[in-house]
C-alpha cells in the first residue's frame, strides 16, 4: 500500500493533517525542543539554536576538539537556579557526563542556587563518543550561552563525571581564557606523563594524558598556560574509588609539582555513588575563592615581627633562654634545655566559611651536634589569641576557653611521627576537651631513599632536605597534605581519613554536611565551638623530645597564608561590594521567603542570629552609610 496517495476528500485530508500532527508531536521529544528562555527551572532535551555569532569562537587545537558541531540539532540540559535575574550577572557551568544525559544531580542543585550558577550539560557527551565531539558540543554550548544568558565571564566553569571530568580537564586545558576553573568527579587530567605512584590498575596505563591527542602531552607551554592564568582545578575522589590513584598522582605530581591552584576533595564512596552536596558545594566554593594573600614571609630581614612581604610578622611567646630569629631566609625556633620556642602570626585570620584558607610552609629539623634528631614541632590554629603571659600553644596546654587544632610533629632518630589533637573546651562532655584523634609516622624522611619518597627516583617535585606541609581550613572541613608518607597510622576518630595517596589526612567537622550519619559525630569540635568565628590564629612552637640531650633547631622556610578578605565575609549577591542592591536584596528574602531556599535567605543573617529579619537590614544600612 502506498501511504503517500494524495487524498480526495475533505475527510482524507483531515486524517492526513491529523496523523501528520500526531508524527510530528510524538517526533519533538526526539528531536527535541529549541530552548527559549522563559525564567527559571529545568529544561530538559533541548536545542540551543546556532550561533548568531560564530566568528567569535576561538579556534585552537583543532585536532582533538571539533568546532563544527551543529548547534541547532545538539540536545542539552539547562537548569536555571530560582530567583534567577537576567538583570543580574550569573555564573555558567558546563557539564560533560559519562553517560548521556546532562542534568544537574539533585544533590548539587542547591549548590548552583546558592552560588548563582546556570547549568548546562549535553546529553550526548558520554564515553561513547569520540573525546573531540564531546568538547566541540561543549564548548560551543559556552559560546551560545553568552548569547542566551547574563553571564559573568570570570565564572564560567567545567564540571563532569568519570571520563567526563577527564574531558572537562582536557577542554581546560584547550581553553583556559574561556573558563575560569574545572571541578568534577572521579577523574581528571594532565597533558604530561606523570609517575605512577599510587595507581590502582595499569602501572603504565598513563591515564592522565589519554584525553589529550595532538598536542599537549609533555609540552610545557601547553601545560603551563592555564596555570600562569590563575585557572584552578578540583578533582572530587572517592575512598572506593578504583581511580583515586590515578587522581592523586594527577594531584601531586602534575598539579602541586608545578605551582597550580588546585585541591583534591576525598569522600567516602566509591566511583558510581559518591555524590554528595558538601563536596561539590566545597568544589565550587574553591573556584569562587578570592585567594586574597593574607601572609606571605620568605624570612630574609632578619626580624620575624616586621615582614616586608604581605603581613605583619610574629609575636615572640617563647619561655626563658629559648630564641626565635630570622636567618639566610628561614625562620628558626631554637628550644633550650625544657625551655620552649614560640611564636604568633600577628595578623588574625578568617577560615570558617565557605572559602576557607590555605597555610604552606617547608618544615627543617636540623641535627643536634651529636648528629641527633631531637624535637617536637606543633603547629596550632586557635580561635583566640595567646599573649606573653598565657600558657604555651603546645599539645600540654590546656584551655578553658580557647578551641583549636594542632599538628604535632615529633623528631627523633628512631621516629619522625605526626598527631593531630582537637581542643574543645565547650564540650558537654569534659573527656572530649581535649582529644588526640590521629597517629602516625612517616615512613620517608629526609635522608632516605628519594625512591621512596616518591616511587620515582628522577621526580624532583620533592625536595629531599625538608618536609613542605600544606593546610587546606574548610567550613566544616581540615586537610592536611605533607610531602612525605605516612603509615603506621592510628584513626581515632571515624571522622579522620588518611586518603589512598598516604600523604593526606582528612578531618570532618560536624555541620551541614555531615561526613557520616553516625552518632560518634559528638567526637568533633563544631562551628559553634568557635567562639569568634571571624577570627583564627596561627602559632609555631618548638621543644625538646628528649629533655636529656640536645634539642635540635627547626627551621620554616617561606610561610604563606591564603584566605577569604574579612570584608567580602558578608556580601548576600556577591558582588564584592556591600551597597543598596545588598539592602534590597535582603528586604525580599524577608517579604518572599517563599521565593527562596532555606541557605539563600540566611545569607542575609548579618547579625547571625540564625535569622533574617529586619535587624539585619537596619545594620546593614548602618554599616554602607556610616551611620
Amino acid at each position: 500500500m502506498n501511504i503517500f496517495t494524495t487524498p480526495t476528500s475533505e475527510s482524507a485530508i483531515r486524517k492526513t493533517v491529523f496523523v501528520i500532527f500526531m508524527l510530528i508531536t510524538m517526533m519533538t521529544p526526539i528531536l527535541g525542543q529549541h530552548f527559549q528562555y522563559s525564567g527559571a527551572g529545568t529544561f530538559n532535551n533541548v536545542t540551543l539554536g546556532d550561533l548568531n555569532h560564530p566568528g567569535v569562537v576561538n579556534i585552537q587545537y583543532p585536532s582533538w576538539i571539533n568546532y563544527n558541531v551543529n548547534l541547532s540539532t545538539e540536545l542539552y540540559d539547562i537548569h536555571i537556579p530560582p530567583g534567577y535575574d537576567e538583570s543580574q550577572p550569573y555564573g555558567l557551568v558546563i557539564w560533560i557526563n559519562s553517560n548521556s544525559g546532562g542534568k544537574p544531580k539533585t544533590a548539587w542543585r542547591p549548590v548552583l542556587e546558592d552560588a548563582r550558577l546556570i547549568w548546562i550539560g549535553g546529553q550526548e557527551v558520554g564515553n561513547g563518543e569520540w573525546t573531540s565531539n564531546r568538547l566541540g558540543r561543549s564548548l560551543l554550548a559556552t559560546y551560545k550561552a553568552l548569547e542566551i544568558f547574563n553571564i559573568d565571564t570570570s565564572r564560567i566553569y567545567l564540571s563532569g563525571s568519570s571520563g567526563g571530568m577527564r574531558s572537562a580537564s582536557a577542554l581546560q586545558f584547550g581553553h583556559p581564557e574561556l573558563y575560569r576553573g574545572v571541578a568534577g568527579r572521579v577523574g581528571g587530567a594532565f597533558p604530561e606523563y606523570l609517575p605512577q605512584v599510587y595507581e590502582t590498575r595499569d602501572p603504565n596505563s598513563h591515564y592522565e594524558t589519554a584525553y589529550f591527542s595532538g598536542t599537549g602531552g609533555n609540552d610545557p607551554e601547553f601545560r603551563d598556560r592555564p596555570k600562569n592564568m590563575g585557572i584552578r582545578f578540583v578533582m572530587i575522589s572517592a575512598y572506593g574509588d578504583f581511580r583515586e590513584g590515578d587522581i592523586f598522582n594527577i594531584y601531586h605530581f602534575g598539579f602541586e609539582r608545578y605551582g597550580f591552584i588546585s585541591r583534591v576533595i576525598d569522600q567516602p564512596g566509591g566511583h558510581s555513588n559518591s555524590w554528595n552536596e558538601h563536596t561539590f558545594r566545597d568544589a565550587i566554593s574553591f573556584l569562587d575563592h578570592p585567594l586574597d594573600q593574607h601572609t606571605y614571609d620568605e624570612f630574609e630581614d632578619g626580624n620575624f615581627s616586621f615582614n616586608p612581604g604581605q603581613g605583619n610578622g610574629f609575636d615572640d611567646l617563647s619561655t626563658v633562654d629559648s630564641i626565635v630569629n630570622e636567618s639566610e631566609g628561614q625562620l628558626v625556633l631554637s628550644p633550650f634545655g625544657l625551655n620552649t620556642s614560640a611564636l604568633q602570626l600577628q595578623d588574625d585570620f578568617y577560615f570558617m566559611n565557605p572559602s576557607g584558607a590555605f597555610i604552606e610552609m617547608d618544615l627543617n629539623i636540623e641535627r643536634t651536634f651529636e648528629g641527633n634528631l631531637n624535637s617536637v614541632t606543633e603547629i596550632g590554629v586557635w580561635n583566640t589569641e595567646f599573649s606573653f603571659n598565657d600558657d604555651l600553644p603546645m599539645t600540654t596546654f590546656r584551655s578553658d576557653n580557647r578551641s583549636g587544632f594542632i599538628i604535632s610533629l615529633p623528631h627523633s632518630n628512631q621516629q619522625q611521627g605526626v598527631s593531630v589533637y582537637l581542643i574543645n573546651p565547650n564540650h558537654a562532655d569534659s573527656s572530649l576537651h581535649y582529644s588526640r584523634i590521629f597517629d602516625g609516622q612517616f615512613s620517608d624522611w629526609p635522608g632516605d631513599d628519594p625512591a621512596d619518597m616518591t616511587g620515582w627516583v628522577e621526580n624532583p617535585s620533592i625536595d629531599t632536605s625538608r618536609l613542605g606541609i600544606k593546610m587546606i581550613l574548610w567550613q566544616d572541613e581540615i586537610n592536611l597534605i605533607f610531602a612525605r608518607h605516612i603509615q603506621s597510622e592510628n584513626m581515632l576518630t571515624d571522622y579522620v581519613a588518611l586518603c589512598d595517596d598516604e600523604r593526606t589526612i582528612r578531618i570532618r567537622f560536624d555541620g551541614d554536611g555531615i561526613w557520616f550519619d553516625d552518632p560518634e559525630r559528638q567526637n568533633l569540635i563544631v562551628e559553634s565551638d568557635w567562639t569568634t568565628p571571624s577570627s583564627a590564629y596561627l602559632t609555631l612552637a618548638a621543644s625538646a623530645l628528649d629533655s636529656t640531650t640536645t634539642t635540635s633547631t627547626v627551621t620554616i622556610d617561606n610561610l604563606e597564608l591564603t584566605h577569604n578578605d574579612d570584608g567580602l565575609i558578608f556580601d548576600p549577591n556577591g558582588d564584592g561590594t556591600l551597597d543598596v542592591n545588598d539592602i534590597v536584596l535582603i528586604v525580599e528574602y524577608i517579604i518572599y521567603p517563599e521565593h527562596f531556599s532555606e541557605s539563600i535567605i540566611l545569607q542575609g543573617d548579618l547579625n547571625q542570629d540564625s535569622t533574617t529579619n529586619i535587624l539585619d537590614v537596619v545594620q546593614l544600612i548602618q554599616m554602607i552609610f556610616n551611620l
